[in-house]
């Protein structure tokens, strides 16, 4: 993530080793208020990482962009609101996702 949470030491060495070694295609995760998405090169394939998770506020700084490689880094929302828990006007976002033997479709949704 780019977010708060960031590429963590517990994602980074143990999850994404296996994702690899299993041959996941994609990795969907929550809990950082954001919506993101990045692809990662894996030989032949792509591994697809997906954040969605802002239904209550959206967090859309990003102070660990410098550690995730740019080049995988295919989408991140900013709204550019001061958002809060619980606002009353505040924007939010969720994803919709369709896949197929050969691909996968995501369609992001704000309000």
């Amino acid at each position: 993530s780019l977010g708060v949470k960031g590429p963590n030491e517990c994602m980074v060495e143990k999850v994404r080793p296996l994702l690899k070694k299993y041959n996941v295609n994609a990795y969907f995760c929550g809990d950082e208020h954001a919506m993101q998405h990045f692809s990662e090169p894996v030989l032949n394939r792509s591994l697809e990482y997906l954040v969605s998770g802002c239904t209550n506020f959206i967090n859309d700084n990003d102070p660990n962009r410098g550690k995730v490689d740019k080049d995988y880094v295919k989408y991140f929302w900013k709204t550019g609101q001061n958002q809060t828990n619980n606002c009353e006007d505040c924007l939010g976002a969720i994803v919709y996702i369709e896949t197929s033997n050969d691909h996968m479709d995501c369609t992001y949704f704000n309000t």
